[in-house]
């Protein structure tokens, strides 16, 4: 991925991101190059594979990568902030906001529901 990110390759590197997260904290060194690639890359359906790896190789530390995916342009990364961000004021006023969404799926309203009530966490 460093390489990629050097030679300002950005397509693909979500496929790398998706086999780092199967080796979790064991990862760690990817941290840093991930979260450029999800801040930065130009491709928003990339972005839920690398908030995802973030979670898994970073557990309980993505709380501020989570809050922010909640307003994602990509349904899964919103999906995924609903079901993994932590609890709070800011969480709980989001999840009002989408359940009332014409615009989301079923599966994001089901996610929204759990969540309020108390669900994924």
């Amino acid at each position: 991925m460093e390489r990629q990110w050097a030679a300002g390759q950005w397509c693909g590197s979500d496929d790398l991101a998706d086999g780092l997260a199967r080796f979790g904290p064991a990862a760690a060194d990817a941290t840093p190059v991930l979260r450029r690639f999800w801040e930065q890359t130009p491709h928003s359906y990339e972005r839920p594979s690398y908030l995802r790896a973030l979670a898994a190789i970073r557990p309980g530390a993505t709380g501020a990568e989570l809050t922010e995916s909640l307003w994602d342009c990509e349904e899964q990364s919103r999906l995924f902030a609903v079901e993994h961000a932590p609890d709070g004021p800011e969480l709980r006023c989001r999840l009002a906001e989408l359940q009332g969404s014409q615009v989301e799926s079923e599966e994001l309203w089901a996610a929204t529901a759990r969540r309020l009530v108390g669900g994924n966490r």
